[in-house]
């Protein structure tokens, strides 16, 4: 109604404007004839009535009546001096005024009109029949983005985002579309995608459940139990990317072999009919694994695959020096065509096929152990002990799938296990680019020669290293690992994950099922105890029940703590405070209390203060060498050459004691004494004894740190043959210093890179690490990747608090790869970011400086020094090695492998 009479004031205003004669400000409105003329008073605008002086002319309206025609009849309503402004401001179009003034005469009616409008607009957005991102379960959650909200609901709700604009100018579109959220969530319970996304980050977060009672009345989030069933519905299907991954890894490989039986075929057509034989018999393929095929064809094969065939025709230079660089000799023809660059895309040999996307995983395993202490303990509540086997599966980032599956046939003796000549010269290399590190980054005389250190040892798969690793966690399994029995089912339970490439038709009895076998790797419990399962079941008819689809190996974390243990019982002692210069004396001089005699304890605090110690001696042995006008390679050599003392056997050590490995057999077995023995001579490193312990002490401490040090740089570039190179040096450091375990998977592991197949051997070599920030010298051991998720699942389970179970373990364990996804995505799409993507490390300048300071006073490297240590009174240990009981005891576990 009031808009009707605001349009009829209007048309009598137009028509006044129209009809009147002359000026149109003398005459403003029309009379009735009872209505007297309008009086005017000088010359002036409307629009300055307002701001009038007392001296200035006004216009006097008379009253004005509109009528409004009713169904009823007409109603006459006066237009009122407030009535009139909005009349006017209508009139000037100006709306601002015109809504100012109508919310000044009735503020409850313009409320309504707008929420109005505002709940018919988020009836629409919350009606079944749209669909809106804040109902999805799922794909919300896992690809949720920020501005994706604002864009549906500045389409769908646009006068709300006004209004929130408008009372919020400062405030960012991600505040104002959780707002949004919580008002829709109150209008609509299924409108839930930002309480679901708050819940699963505090799911993920571990946090109390406490917290969720406290939250979910403020629509902030939802309540634990529907958590809870949220987390149920997110892990579903968990592990199908890994099920995917064999699938994919099997078709490739049967594609694989499929295209070079029909290129071996072909080349067989032609090379009889060149013949132009009379006999009607043709050659035919015997079967696959027959390796005397390959070699008839070789030549053929080279030339229609590679445009190069000289380049991959092997020399006995070319294998004299792969056995220098213990890389095993490669049978197959399918390497020769499927190996090249690492910078470019593998070619498919066969017609213009798409090229093989890089595909193979492997699969991590490690118990968890967690214990439970009731606070009132009775005899039926007592503490309890949970033992759990806890996996994930990493995607291969090395394209693996067109290597062969053929095992080389090498000879294994103890000059192939052992360090060689060639080994050791590799080794000092590392060293020096390790050393001239150093020196750049801690000495004023080389801190401007930085272009000349090699910050990343290249390798042949850096590019690939540098990538980020593809993680799916695959929960955990209800077993105790240190049960044998227990131990079979958990590795029966990873079969599942086997891919199986099977041949002919099982009903008939013609089942020929072939296992593609997966890399298992894990600490050197897990891998023993996995062997020990693998031989239990050794004896079942099926091969996938004789667990025959895991090769096990070892990983590299739990080795590096063994080496930092090693040096521990080597060089800590606890009565050696007198001694200056000895890690327990440094150890107070920093107040480094967090160090004591078991690195497991806290492996990080042990690393940093045995980084800071080697970087010192460093630093004082090159101080000592006179670095004047030489750079800081020439110098990293020199302290070398002078300080670091290494030794390996020579050839007259070496029995006969040799073993010839067999295609067939995944162990190799026994054979007779062969004079043709693959060993590389070495020479032992001369070494200058001294009589001061001082000296020893500081040399032995140096080279042991250097080789933790290089050791830890292989595993961060992701360089297998390194970390490889380095096993061979620690086997002797294991034996020598009575860690048993760990000696005998170094032994194994150099003899897994001599028996095992081209395509296992990669996976063995580049399989090894994980990438979690896609960084170039990011890479950390899979054993240690193993270990932050069971960090994870542990105080997701502490927070459980007494309802404990295993279903509740389980949905923990099965959680953590979606909810990781999930949380990372959030922080992604909200920009919480930190200065810097790993952990923060703090200058430890004032402690190296201190301990230069007290090494240059004691001359810990000065070869006249008489000084000697109470509590130490050694060799340096890699010189002082026993290599003729350590070449016995490779021996004898040799003989004992030709027993399986």
């Amino acid at each position: 109604k009031t808009v009707g009479a605001i349009n009829q004031y209007l048309d009598l205003l137009q028509l006044n404007f129209t009809a009147g004669s002359g000026n149109p400000r003398k005459r403003l409105f029309s009379q009735s004839p009872a209505a007297p003329d309008p009086v005017v008073i000088g010359e002036t605008s409307c629009d300055q009535s307002s701001s009038m002086s007392s001296s200035s002319p006004v216009i006097v309206s008379p009253d004005v009546s509109v009528n409004v025609n009713y169904p009823s009849g007409p109603k006459k309503f006066k237009i009122t001096p407030s009535r009139k402004r909005v009349v006017t401001a209508y009139a000037k179009k100006n709306y601002k005024s015109a809504a100012s003034f109508a919310a000044r005469l009735s503020d409850k009616h313009v409320l309504t009109v707008v929420a109005t409008q505002i709940k018919a607009e988020m009836k629409k957005i919350c009606s079944t029949d749209f669909f809106s991102l804040l109902r999805d379960k799922h794909e919300a959650l896992t690809c949720f983005s920020w501005d994706t909200l604002w864009l549906e609901f500045v389409a769908n709700v646009p006068l709300l985002i006004r209004l929130l604009q408008s009372l919020l100018p400062k405030a960012d579109k991600v505040f104002i579309t959780f707002v949004v959220c919580v008002l829709l969530k109150k209008k609509c319970v299924h409108m839930s995608l930002m309480q679901r996304m708050i819940s699963v980050l505090l799911y993920g977060n571990a946090v109390n459940k406490q917290i969720y009672k406290y939250l979910q009345p403020l629509m902030v989030c939802m309540s634990a139990s529907a958590t809870y069933k949220l987390i149920d519905e997110l892990t579903d299907d968990y592990n199908v990317p890994v099920l995917f991954w064999g699938d994919e890894l099997k078709e490739n490989i049967k594609m694989a072999e499929h295209v070079y039986t029909e290129d071996i075929e072909q080349i067989d057509v032609v090379s009889a009919m060149s013949e132009q034989s009379d006999e009607e018999d043709s050659y035919s393929v015997t079967g696959p694994s027959d390796i005397s095929l390959f070699s008839d064809f070789e030549d053929n094969v080279i030339d229609i695959y590679t445009e190069e065939p000289s380049e991959l025709i092997w020399d006995d230079d070319n294998f004299q020096q792969q056995m220098d660089t213990t890389e095993p000799p490669q049978e197959s023809i399918t390497d020769h065509y499927s190996t090249t660059s690492h910078d470019t895309e593998m070619q498919t040999p066969h017609n213009d096929q798409t090229p093989v996307k890089p595909i193979g995983f492997t699969i991590v395993g490690d118990n968890i152990d967690k214990n439970f202490r009731p606070s009132y303990q009775r005899q039926d509540r007592q503490t309890k002990s949970l033992h759990y086997f806890h996996t994930y599966a990493v995607k291969n980032r090395v394209d693996v799938s067109t290597l062969s599956d053929d095992r080389p046939g090498a000879i294994i003796s103890a000059e192939t296990i052992l360090p060689t000549k060639a080994d050791l010269d590799r080794l000092l290399g590392d060293f020096e680019i390790l050393v001239s590190r150093i020196l750049v980054q801690h000495m004023q005389e080389y801190e401007k020669q930085t272009s000349l250190v090699q910050w990343h040892i290249p390798s042949e798969f850096s590019k690939e290293m540098a990538t980020q690793s593809n993680v799916i966690p695959l929960g955990v399994i209800l077993k105790n690992e240190a049960k044998l029995s227990e131990m079979c089912h958990i590795m029966n339970d990873l079969s599942s994950y086997v891919p199986i490439i099977s041949h002919g038709n099982a009903d008939e009895g013609q089942d020929t099922s072939r296992l593609i076998q997966l890399m298992f790797f894990g600490d050197q419990l897990t891998v023993e105890r996995a062997r020990g399962a693998m031989i239990l079941r050794s004896f079942h008819e099926a091969a996938i029940h004789r667990l025959e689809g895991f090769v096990p190996a070892i990983s590299d974390w739990h080795a590096r703590m063994c080496l930092v243990e090693v040096i521990w019982d080597r060089l800590y002692c606890t009565s050696s405070s007198c001694d200056k210069g000895t890690l327990f004396q440094l150890r107070n001089l920093l107040s480094r209390s967090s160090i004591g005699t078991d690195p497991s304890k806290n492996m990080k605090a042990f690393e940093d203060f045995l980084l800071v110690v080697l970087c010192s001696h460093v630093v004082t042995a090159a101080t000592v060498a006179n670095p004047e006008n030489m750079t800081c390679t020439e110098m990293a050599k020199k302290v070398i050459a002078n300080w670091i003392k290494f030794s390996v056997p020579s050839p007259e050590l070496f029995g006969n004691t040799t073993l010839d490995t067999l295609q067939d057999n995944l162990l190799p077995t026994s054979g007779n004494d062969s004079s043709n023995s693959s060993a590389v001579a070495g020479t032992i490193a001369p070494c200058q004894n001294s009589s001061s312990t001082v000296h020893s002490y500081a040399v032995d401490l140096m080279t042991l740190g250097l080789l933790w040090h290089g050791f830890h740089d292989s595993v961060r570039e992701g360089d297998g043959n390194r970390i490889l190179l380095y096993w061979k040096f620690l086997l002797p450091v294991f034996r020598q210093e009575k860690h048993k375990n760990y000696a005998k998977e170094a032994f194994n592991l150099q003899v897994q890179s001599l028996i095992l197949s081209p395509r296992k051997l990669s996976e063995l070599k580049w399989s090894r690490t994980i990438n979690t920030h896609g960084k170039v010298g990011h890479n950390i051991p899979c054993d240690l990747h193993m270990e932050h998720l069971n960090r994870r699942l542990k105080s997701c389970i502490r927070n459980v608090g007494s309802n404990i179970c295993p279903t509740a373990i389980q949905r923990a364990a099965n959680s953590l790869g979606p909810v990781s996804h999930v949380c990372s995505q959030f922080e992604k799409e909200t920009s919480i970011t930190t200065n810097k993507d790993y952990h923060s490390c703090p200058s430890f300048k004032k402690d190296f400086d201190s301990i230069v300071r007290l090494l240059k006073a004691e001359q810990v490297f000065c070869d006249s020094n008489t000084h000697s240590h109470s509590t130490y009174d050694k060799q340096p240990l890699l010189h002082d090695i026993d290599w003729n009981k350590t070449i016995n005891w490779v021996k004898d576990k040799l003989v004992n492998y030709s027993k399986y």
